[in-house]
């Protein structure tokens, strides 16, 4: 027993340094106009396709996550909770335009997507090959500011 209490005790002390030690990233949301845009413009219940991966800085993604709507897929997400690799796979042929105009929004309809956001995390992903003419010249561009742009999937 008392083996047991000095175990659960150390193991404890560990787990605090362990906490205490993790890194912290400012993230400057009083001023994101993305933020205030999301919250004011879309349904609380809004799907948005963005980056593969939330990068620990300020960011679009962190907006769209302090905004309380959804993210389609993040690499970090829990593979049972969902089909991660799948997803990416989905969304890389989504921004990639993969399949032309008609495959690219029957996708987006499918998956329940509402909203696009392209960002530079996503210009710069080698993975997602990011058409942007694409979606500018077939979807509203319904934010553009600061380098993001988010596209509204219509019905």
């Amino acid at each position: 027993m008392i083996f047991l209490i000095i175990s659960v005790t150390a193991a404890g002390v560990l787990d605090f340094f362990a906490i205490k030690n993790i890194p912290r990233t400012e993230i400057a949301d009083q001023t994101s106009d993305l933020k205030r845009w999301i919250i004011g413009n879309t349904n609380p219940k809004s799907v948005f396709l963005t980056n593969d991966s939330i990068p620990y800085s300020d960011s679009a993604i962190a907006a769209v996550n302090l905004a309380g709507r959804y993210l389609y897929v993040v690499a970090t997400c829990v593979n049972s909770s969902c089909d991660v690799n799948k997803r990416i796979a989905i969304s890389k042929r989504i921004y990639s335009f993969e399949g032309g105009l008609e495959q690219t929004k029957s996708l987006l309809k499918q998956e329940k997507i509402d909203y696009v956001l392209i960002d530079d995390l996503v210009k710069n992903n080698a993975l997602l090959q990011v058409n942007e003419n694409a979606f500018a010249d077939n979807f509203d561009a319904v934010y553009q500011k600061q380098g993001v742009s988010v596209y509204k999937v219509l019905d």
